[in-house]
């Protein structure tokens, strides 16, 4: 019988699994470079072989999910950077559940580090609102960062996420490298099909005939035809909404960039994907599953651990179950095929800001300036050489299985940053350079955009807004999506969607959702000025 997995993808506030799987042994006689053949050249000669007295600290604010501190305090590539700087860095280390209250009270005291790492702390829209303190980097990166500098000549679109509206920088970037075109999946059980007489489906009703089928019938084959559950809610009942527009509701097209539920629409318009035709099609469906029985009863209500005790033979997410299957992307209402896809590449802003509490920021963003190699990106990815990957002398590596045989993409998260610092790693090097684990699920990951990432579609991109348009926004947002996801939850339940669905948009249009759009579209013409000037 197969039990449902704890789901181990999130939004782009990404909840992860517990990091405790050790990384595999590599040859202790193979040398590690920190920021590997191609790290910058530049290397200030003070203080390397001073006293400890002299050494320079800088205090870098991170957050993690359950605050660990492991993936630094036993780090060879970052005990060897600071070395190499002549400085020490001295780690403020946050848990997640626990940042939203800290950062709030660290900006109000003024009381700031020297600088705040990983995209994970969410501090765009507080440096729009709190220019003072936090430094420009404009032209200090020019002056400091030659391999960023670099990436900006060679990549205009790393370029372009960097600027603020204004054509100034004060964040890094990042792009997550080992990332395939499909994010979230449909998974099947293939004994299930089987046992209930149902051929894998291509369409999503099809998919809802063969959900039927699974709670109708025994269709975990151990004599109980009343024991299976159909589709279970995401297990963090708050992101259901969310969860869903990339999940079940992939085939009606709704993909929606996270931070503001916006989205583009078949002619590529950007549009507030909660008042679409296709949304309210996409809730008449969800209430016809919910009254059918194929949803779980408890679908708004429980949280991941509930949802691990049910069995089912159907999920969605990052990760495939163990002898499930994965069927080509399904036809939605309109013919077409969707995926759940990565956002702009898995590109990432504000992974690195500098406050104004910083002495010689230059030191610190030469020291940064590392992490933009290949191969310090291959370790920031997986954990260090030799630990974690082996060097070949030949140009290639190989990333190392768990010792203790667990999980790759664990471990790796509790040995590195993984995809929350900065990072940019060529194609040409991760498809020849780098020798992933044979049949391991990042491995997996990628080959399975060979049957469904041609799918994939252009979506609302990452955009930057001024201090007015965050400000209006702020007034906005909030009540907009909080209304949006009152009513999905009430109409997947009670239905009524087609009823009230004239009253909704009227309600909506009283949230200010003309202005909510007009100043979306602003920043996303922006955007797409930014991207033709670069």
């Amino acid at each position: 019988m197969k039990k449902r997995k704890l789901l181990s993808s999130i939004l782009g506030i990404t909840l992860m699994a517990a990091l405790l799987a050790g990384c595999g042994k590599g040859d202790d006689s193979e040398k590690n470079s920190a920021s590997g053949n191609e790290s910058s050249q530049v290397q200030s000669e003070e203080n390397v072989s001073g006293s400890e007295a002299e050494v320079p600290t800088y205090k870098i604010a991170v957050v993690r999910t359950d605050g660990d501190r492991d993936f630094v305090d036993n780090n060879a590539f970052l005990d060897e950077l600071e070395e190499k700087h002549g400085i020490h860095i001295e780690w403020e280390i946050y848990a997640m559940a626990d940042w939203e209250e800290q950062r709030s009270l660290i900006l109000a005291s003024k009381e700031l580090p020297d600088a705040f790492l990983g995209h994970y702390c969410g501090l765009e829209n507080e440096v729009i609102n709190n220019r003072g303190l936090f430094l420009e980097l404009t032209d200090l990166i020019p002056e400091n960062m030659p391999n960023l500098t670099k990436i900006f000549e060679e990549d205009p679109q790393m370029l372009a996420l960097a600027k603020d509206r204004d054509g100034k920088i004060y964040g890094l970037v990042s792009k997550e490298p080992f990332v395939p075109i499909q994010e979230g999946a449909l998974y099947l059980n293939p004994e299930w099909l089987q046992n209930v007489g149902k051929e894998v489906p291509t369409t999503y009703l099809e998919l809802q005939d063969v959900l039927k089928a699974f709670i109708e019938q025994d269709a975990d084959g151990d004599g109980d035809p009343d024991n299976e559950t159909g589709v279970v809610g995401c297990g963090y009942p708050t992101l259901n909404f969310y969860f869903d527009t990339r999940r079940i509701l992939v085939p009606f097209g709704l993909q929606i960039n996270p931070s503001n539920y916006m989205g583009l629409n078949s002619e590529g318009e950007p549009v507030f994907i909660p008042a679409e035709e296709k949304f309210k099609e996409a809730v008449v469906w969800m209430h016809t599953l919910y009254a059918e029985g194929i949803l779980d009863p408890e679908y708004f209500t429980a949280d991941a651990s509930m949802n691990a005790a049910k069995t089912v033979g159907c999920e969605f997410g990052w990760d495939m179950p163990e002898g499930f299957i994965m069927p080509e992307a399904l036809a939605g209402p309109d013919g077409n095929r969707y995926i759940d896809h990565n956002l702009s590449t898995s590109m990432h802003t504000g992974e690195f800001y500098i406050s104004n509490k910083c002495e010689n920021p230059e030191k610190l963003l030469q020291w940064a300036d590392e992490f933009y190699t290949d191969v310090a990106t291959l370790q920031n990815y997986f954990g260090p050489v030799p630990e974690c990957i082996a060097d070949n002398g030949d140009g290639t590596y190989q990333v190392l299985l768990p010792a203790d045989g667990g999980d790759l993409s664990t471990s790796a998260w509790a040995h590195s940053f993984k995809g929350n610092s900065m990072a940019y790693m060529s194609k040409e090097f991760e498809t020849n350079n780098v020798i992933l684990p044979e049949g391991e699920e990042v491995a997996a990951k990628l080959a399975r955009d060979s049957v469904n990432g041609k799918y994939a579609r252009d979506a609302f991109p990452v955009v930057k807004y001024t201090t007015e348009e965050a400000e209006a926004l702020a007034g906005i947002q909030q009540d907009l999506i909080g209304y949006a996801e009152t009513q999905y939850a009430h109409w997947v339940v009670d239905g009524g969607v087609e009823e009230e669905w004239d009253a909704y948009l009227e309600q909506l249009n009283k949230m200010q959702l003309e202005t909510y759009i007009e100043l979306q579209m602003q920043a996303y013409n922006a955007y797409m000025e930014n991207m033709n000037e670069s």
